[in-house]
Protein backbone atom coordinates (compact mmCIF):
# COMPACT_ATOMS: atom_id res chain seq x y z
CA UNK A 1 0.00 0.00 0.00
CA UNK A 2 2.41 2.62 -0.80
CA UNK A 3 1.95 6.12 -1.21
CA UNK A 4 4.82 6.41 -4.14
CA UNK A 5 7.64 4.40 -5.28
CA UNK A 6 9.50 6.04 -2.84
CA UNK A 7 7.61 4.09 0.24
CA UNK A 8 8.65 1.23 -1.45
CA UNK A 9 11.55 0.15 0.37
CA UNK A 10 9.82 0.84 3.51
CA UNK A 11 6.58 -1.65 3.07
CA UNK A 12 9.09 -4.23 1.95
CA UNK A 13 10.86 -3.18 5.31
CA UNK A 14 7.88 -3.47 7.28
CA UNK A 15 6.54 -6.43 5.33
CA UNK A 16 9.31 -8.42 6.20
CA UNK A 17 9.31 -7.85 9.40
CA UNK A 18 5.55 -7.94 10.53
CA UNK A 19 4.25 -11.02 12.22
CA UNK A 20 2.59 -12.82 9.40
CA UNK A 21 -0.69 -12.98 11.98
CA UNK A 22 -0.74 -9.20 11.18
CA UNK A 23 -0.46 -8.74 7.62
CA UNK A 24 -3.29 -11.51 7.29
CA UNK A 25 -5.29 -9.35 8.23
CA UNK A 26 -6.22 -5.93 6.29
CA UNK A 27 -7.59 -3.79 8.93
CA UNK A 28 -4.97 -4.68 11.90
CA UNK A 29 -2.09 -4.48 8.80
CA UNK A 30 -3.13 -0.71 7.90
CA UNK A 31 -3.57 0.38 11.46
CA UNK A 32 -0.15 -1.14 12.20
CA UNK A 33 1.18 0.59 9.11
CA UNK A 34 -0.17 4.15 9.56
CA UNK A 35 1.81 3.81 13.14
CA UNK A 36 4.92 2.84 11.94
CA UNK A 37 4.98 5.27 8.94
CA UNK A 38 3.92 7.96 11.25
CA UNK A 39 6.46 7.09 13.75
CA UNK A 40 8.92 10.33 13.48
CA UNK A 41 5.75 12.72 13.46
CA UNK A 42 4.33 11.47 16.55
CA UNK A 43 7.29 11.08 18.04
CA UNK A 44 8.12 14.46 17.34
CA UNK A 45 5.42 15.81 18.85
CA UNK A 46 7.13 15.29 21.91
CA UNK A 47 10.27 16.74 20.16
CA UNK A 48 8.24 19.73 19.29
CA UNK A 49 6.90 20.58 22.83
CA UNK A 50 10.17 20.35 24.17
CA UNK A 51 11.76 22.99 21.55
CA UNK A 52 8.59 25.07 22.67
CA UNK A 53 9.82 24.79 26.07
CA UNK A 54 13.17 25.08 24.87
CA UNK A 55 12.26 28.08 23.21
CA UNK A 56 10.27 29.79 25.52
CA UNK A 57 11.48 33.12 27.63
CA UNK A 58 10.08 31.32 30.42
CA UNK A 59 11.20 28.08 29.98
CA UNK A 60 14.51 28.96 29.15
CA UNK A 61 16.02 28.90 33.30
CA UNK A 62 14.02 25.23 34.02
CA UNK A 63 14.64 23.94 31.08
CA UNK A 64 15.22 20.08 32.82
CA UNK A 65 11.72 20.45 34.38
CA UNK A 66 9.61 20.74 31.47
CA UNK A 67 11.67 18.24 28.72
CA UNK A 68 12.11 15.49 31.24
CA UNK A 69 9.02 13.87 31.45
CA UNK A 70 8.55 14.33 27.51
CA UNK A 71 11.87 12.87 27.07
CA UNK A 72 10.91 9.69 29.11
CA UNK A 73 7.61 9.54 26.91
CA UNK A 74 9.46 9.91 23.81
CA UNK A 75 11.88 6.82 24.83
CA UNK A 76 8.11 4.67 25.93
CA UNK A 77 6.92 5.85 22.40
CA UNK A 78 9.88 4.40 20.84
CA UNK A 79 9.45 0.97 22.40
CA UNK A 80 5.92 1.03 21.63
CA UNK A 81 6.61 1.75 18.22
CA UNK A 82 8.77 -1.79 18.80
CA UNK A 83 6.05 -3.86 19.94
CA UNK A 84 4.18 -3.02 17.00
CA UNK A 85 5.86 -5.75 14.92
CA UNK A 86 4.16 -8.90 17.51
CA UNK A 87 0.79 -9.76 17.65
CA UNK A 88 1.00 -10.66 21.33
CA UNK A 89 1.36 -6.69 21.65
CA UNK A 90 0.44 -5.12 18.65
CA UNK A 91 -3.13 -3.73 20.21
CA UNK A 92 -1.39 -2.55 23.56
CA UNK A 93 1.08 -0.94 21.53
CA UNK A 94 -1.41 0.77 19.41
CA UNK A 95 -2.92 1.98 22.27
CA UNK A 96 0.18 2.93 24.33
CA UNK A 97 0.91 5.56 21.12
CA UNK A 98 -2.26 7.13 21.39
CA UNK A 99 -2.15 7.43 25.19
CA UNK A 100 1.23 8.90 24.88
CA UNK A 101 0.88 11.25 22.22
CA UNK A 102 -2.05 12.58 24.22
CA UNK A 103 -0.63 13.01 27.50
CA UNK A 104 1.93 15.12 25.82
CA UNK A 105 -0.24 17.42 24.12
CA UNK A 106 -2.10 18.00 27.28
CA UNK A 107 1.19 18.10 29.30
CA UNK A 108 2.49 20.84 26.79
CA UNK A 109 -0.75 22.96 26.71
CA UNK A 110 -0.84 22.93 30.69
CA UNK A 111 2.78 23.69 31.23
CA UNK A 112 2.49 26.57 28.55
CA UNK A 113 -0.48 28.40 29.78
CA UNK A 114 -3.22 26.60 29.25
CA UNK A 115 -6.15 28.12 26.85
CA UNK A 116 -3.45 30.78 26.13
CA UNK A 117 -0.85 28.58 24.60
CA UNK A 118 -0.10 27.51 20.93
CA UNK A 119 -0.72 23.45 21.67
CA UNK A 120 -3.92 23.77 21.39
CA UNK A 121 -3.33 23.57 17.61
CA UNK A 122 -2.90 19.92 18.44
CA UNK A 123 -5.84 18.93 20.05
CA UNK A 124 -7.70 18.09 16.67
CA UNK A 125 -5.20 15.81 15.74
CA UNK A 126 -5.85 13.88 19.11
CA UNK A 127 -9.18 12.41 18.13
CA UNK A 128 -7.67 11.79 14.64
CA UNK A 129 -4.91 9.58 15.64
CA UNK A 130 -7.07 7.25 18.53
CA UNK A 131 -9.60 6.67 15.46
CA UNK A 132 -6.91 5.53 12.84
CA UNK A 133 -4.67 3.76 14.86
CA UNK A 134 -7.35 2.15 18.00
CA UNK A 135 -10.73 2.62 16.76
CA UNK A 136 -13.71 5.20 16.65
CA UNK A 137 -14.68 4.48 19.93
CA UNK A 138 -11.09 5.48 21.31
CA UNK A 139 -11.44 8.46 18.78
CA UNK A 140 -14.65 9.81 20.85
CA UNK A 141 -13.03 8.88 24.10
CA UNK A 142 -10.35 10.88 23.36
CA UNK A 143 -12.50 13.38 21.85
CA UNK A 144 -14.40 13.67 25.14
CA UNK A 145 -10.92 13.84 27.00
CA UNK A 146 -9.47 16.78 25.00
CA UNK A 147 -13.14 18.25 25.71
CA UNK A 148 -13.08 18.18 29.38
CA UNK A 149 -9.27 18.76 29.54
CA UNK A 150 -10.90 22.78 27.71
CA UNK A 151 -12.95 23.37 30.26
CA UNK A 152 -10.29 22.70 33.14
CA UNK A 153 -8.35 24.71 31.41
CA UNK A 154 -11.32 27.73 31.44
CA UNK A 155 -12.37 27.21 34.75
CA UNK A 156 -8.93 27.34 36.37
CA UNK A 157 -8.46 30.65 34.54
CA UNK A 158 -11.64 32.19 36.10
CA UNK A 159 -10.26 30.72 39.42
CA UNK A 160 -6.90 32.44 38.95
CA UNK A 161 -4.64 29.84 39.16
CA UNK A 162 -1.56 30.35 37.65
CA UNK A 163 -0.25 27.78 34.96
CA UNK A 164 3.40 26.72 35.31
CA UNK A 165 4.38 29.71 32.49
CA UNK A 166 1.86 31.49 30.86
CA UNK A 167 4.04 34.16 28.42
CA UNK A 168 2.20 33.81 25.10
CA UNK A 169 4.78 32.76 22.40
CA UNK A 170 6.36 34.49 19.22
CA UNK A 171 4.72 34.28 16.27
CA UNK A 172 7.05 31.61 14.76
CA UNK A 173 5.87 29.12 17.27
CA UNK A 174 2.27 29.57 16.29
CA UNK A 175 2.96 28.83 12.58
CA UNK A 176 5.52 26.08 13.25
CA UNK A 177 3.05 24.74 15.99
CA UNK A 178 0.18 25.23 13.24
CA UNK A 179 2.15 23.96 10.63
CA UNK A 180 2.83 20.52 11.86
CA UNK A 181 -0.32 19.66 13.37
CA UNK A 182 -1.62 20.46 9.79
CA UNK A 183 0.29 18.61 7.93
CA UNK A 184 0.11 15.66 10.10
CA UNK A 185 -3.69 15.63 10.00
CA UNK A 186 -3.47 16.20 6.30
CA UNK A 187 -1.82 12.77 6.13
CA UNK A 188 -3.26 10.72 8.09
CA UNK A 189 -6.56 12.13 6.30
CA UNK A 190 -4.72 11.12 2.93
CA UNK A 191 -3.97 7.53 4.03
CA UNK A 192 -7.31 7.09 5.62
CA UNK A 193 -8.75 8.14 1.80
CA UNK A 194 -6.25 6.28 -0.31
CA UNK A 195 -6.67 3.15 1.92
CA UNK A 196 -10.40 3.79 1.35
CA UNK A 197 -10.37 4.18 -2.14
CA UNK A 198 -8.46 0.79 -3.00
CA UNK A 199 -10.60 -1.12 -0.20
CA UNK A 200 -13.35 0.51 -2.64
CA UNK A 201 -11.96 -0.64 -5.91
CA UNK A 202 -11.05 -4.22 -4.70
CA UNK A 203 -14.53 -4.58 -3.58
CA UNK A 204 -16.09 -3.80 -7.02
CA UNK A 205 -12.92 -5.39 -8.82
CA UNK A 206 -13.73 -8.78 -6.28
CA UNK A 207 -17.87 -8.19 -7.17
CA UNK A 208 -17.05 -8.29 -11.15
CA UNK A 209 -15.08 -11.40 -10.97
CA UNK A 210 -17.65 -13.23 -8.24
CA UNK A 211 -20.56 -11.71 -11.07
CA UNK A 212 -18.33 -13.42 -13.95
CA UNK A 213 -18.02 -16.22 -11.49
CA UNK A 214 -21.87 -16.36 -11.31
CA UNK A 215 -22.41 -15.95 -15.25
CA UNK A 216 -19.74 -19.16 -16.17
CA UNK A 217 -21.82 -21.38 -13.60
CA UNK A 218 -25.10 -20.56 -14.57
CA UNK A 219 -24.04 -21.13 -18.74
CA UNK A 220 -22.71 -24.24 -17.11
CA UNK A 221 -25.78 -25.34 -15.51
CA UNK A 222 -27.71 -24.83 -18.55
CA UNK A 223 -25.15 -26.73 -20.35
CA UNK A 224 -25.63 -29.56 -18.08
CA UNK A 225 -29.23 -29.15 -18.57
CA UNK A 226 -29.88 -29.49 -21.96
CA UNK A 227 -27.24 -32.33 -22.07
CA UNK A 228 -29.03 -34.00 -19.36
CA UNK A 229 -32.42 -33.44 -21.47
CA UNK A 230 -30.49 -34.72 -24.44
CA UNK A 231 -29.17 -37.79 -22.96
CA UNK A 232 -32.59 -38.55 -21.23
CA UNK A 233 -34.04 -37.90 -24.91
CA UNK A 234 -31.79 -40.23 -26.23
CA UNK A 235 -32.23 -43.30 -23.08
CA UNK A 236 -36.15 -43.19 -24.03
CA UNK A 237 -35.43 -43.67 -27.95
CA UNK A 238 -33.19 -46.49 -26.75
CA UNK A 239 -35.82 -47.88 -24.97
CA UNK A 240 -38.29 -47.53 -27.21
CA UNK A 241 -36.25 -48.66 -30.50
CA UNK A 242 -35.03 -51.85 -27.96
CA UNK A 243 -39.16 -52.64 -27.06
CA UNK A 244 -40.42 -52.19 -30.33
CA UNK A 245 -36.98 -55.05 -32.04
CA UNK A 246 -38.28 -56.95 -28.97
CA UNK A 247 -41.87 -57.09 -29.76
CA UNK A 248 -41.06 -58.07 -33.78
CA UNK A 249 -39.24 -60.92 -32.10
CA UNK A 250 -41.68 -62.45 -30.27
CA UNK A 251 -44.62 -61.91 -32.47
CA UNK A 252 -42.68 -62.78 -36.18
CA UNK A 253 -44.91 -62.22 -39.45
Amino acid sequence: MPFSPMMKPINQWIDRHLDPSIRSDPELYSQVYIALILAIPLAGSAFLASLLAYFHPALQAEFSFPVLPFMAAQLTLILSSIGLFRQRWVYKSLYLIVGLVSIQIIYSAYLLGGLNNVSLMWFPVIPIVAGVLAGNRSALIMALICLATLTCFWYLSQTGHQFPHNSPPTSIVWILSGGGATVLSAAIVHHVTKQNHEKRVAYEAEITRRTKVEQSLRHAQQRLRLAKTAAEAGSEAKGTFLAQISHEIRNPL
